[in-house]
């Protein structure tokens, strides 16, 4: 994910990489219908990711 903030005088560009997060890919294979349709569907959704809850973009 990109993030791009900027006003009049400064522009700032921060790029976030996703972190795998395999609990719900877990769940999906064991518990639920071995993935077949729940790992579509989550992987369409980025479910398989996670994001930070907040970020920092310095401006310059």
């Amino acid at each position: 994910m990109e993030v791009q903030c900027e006003n009049e005088l400064q522009k700032g560009i921060l790029q976030i990489d996703p972190i795998f997060d395999g609990k719900y890919l877990f769940g999906d294979i064991v518990l639920l219908d071995l993935c077949t349709i729940s790992c579509i569907i989550d992987g369409i959704n980025n479910s398989f990711y996670e994001y930070p809850q907040s970020a920092t973009v310095s401006m310059k």
